[in-house]
């Protein structure tokens, strides 16, 4: 009995293990494409009118703190005014889905499987059958990394008015999440430590 606790104690601690290497090294990535980001916004000029969208959401924001307007009103009006900023800043959206396809999937194809974070701590992704390969370092991107929300976002932007748009972002925003979430659990309680997107992608994290 204390043989088989123990092993017990022994594997959930290498489950915990694997989860915070890879919650870690998603945390360094993250770190690095914000401050990427960032860089970009230094030499990106807005536009007099995002800025004066800008404005009209916080006088929006502030006019339903105040109570004179009502939810549903705010709701309608701030989605109209995301999505035409959306518009106005359509090409530092483009960029910033070249710099995700570059660092989680360019890079790791060239870089034994590995982003910045995977290399700190000592982790990689590999193929289930062979080489990695491209298109699977893309569909891992397409889940988990917002690849794929960026690029269906920037495909509606001008297909869609404000509000449908606003819909379909936050149902984009809580599917993200819900990935996640499973996620966490199946690299906790699966033997194999596979997230969704290692399964859909065949790949796996060592």
């Amino acid at each position: 009995m204390k043989l088989r606790k123990y092993l017990m104690n022994m594997e959930r601690k290498m489950k915990m293990s694997k989860f915070k290497e890879r919650a870690f090294a998603y945390i360094i990535d993250m770190i690095i494409v914000s401050l990427a980001f960032s860089f970009i916004t230094i030499f990106f000029n807005t536009s007099s009118n995002y800025k004066k969208l800008s404005q009209e959401l916080n006088d929006v924001t502030d006019s339903f703190v105040n109570e004179e307007i009502n939810l549903d009103t705010y709701i309608h009006k701030q989605a109209d005014i995301n999505h035409d900023m959306d518009k106005e800043i359509i090409m530092f959206n483009v960029l910033n889905g070249f710099l995700l396809v570059g660092y989680f999937v360019i890079l790791p194809y060239y870089w034994n499987g590995q982003t910045v974070g995977k290399r700190v701590m000592g982790i990689n992704i590999i193929s289930n059958e062979g080489t990695l390969t491209f298109n699977q370092l893309i569909i891992r991107a397409l889940i988990i990394d917002g690849l794929g929300s960026l690029i269906i976002l920037l495909s509606l932007v001008y297909i869609l008015t404000g509000f449908p748009y606003y819909i379909v972002n936050m149902l984009l925003n809580a599917l993200e999440t819900i990935l996640t979430i499973i996620s966490i659990i199946f690299i906790i309680k699966r033997p194999d430590h596979r997230a969704v997107h290692d399964l859909l992608s065949g790949t796996k994290v060592i």
